[in-house]
């Protein structure tokens, strides 16, 4: 019997440099729109984050809350997993200080 081992380069596959920049794209635009959803209606469910195509919401709030900005979670009740968020408050503007 001779089993086939897969390389290493056979096994896993390593993103482009293309496929990385995109990436970072999403999740940054996935975050601003979370946050420019949160500015606009006060709330946002994973429900309706998941229909705009973000299926990870409560790791953007986490990167949201990591910013500075103050969101609340509420679970909902009967739906396991799910969740509501309230933007409670907007993070300060950082001052960027320039040398002279």
């Amino acid at each position: 019997m001779n089993l086939h081992i897969p390389t290493k380069s056979q096994h896993f596959s390593t993103r482009s440099n293309k496929q990385l920049n995109q990436a970072i794209r999403i999740w940054y635009t996935q975050k601003q729109l979370i946050l420019k959803y949160l500015i606009k209606h006060k709330s946002l469910t994973t429900i309706q984050a998941h229909q705009s195509g973000i299926l990870s919401p409560s790791a953007r709030i986490k990167e949201l809350r990591n910013d500075g900005h103050i969101i609340q979670t509420v679970p909902v009740p009967g739906c396991n997993g799910m969740a509501e968020y309230y933007l409670i408050k907007l993070a300060k503007p950082k001052n960027k200080k320039v040398k002279p």
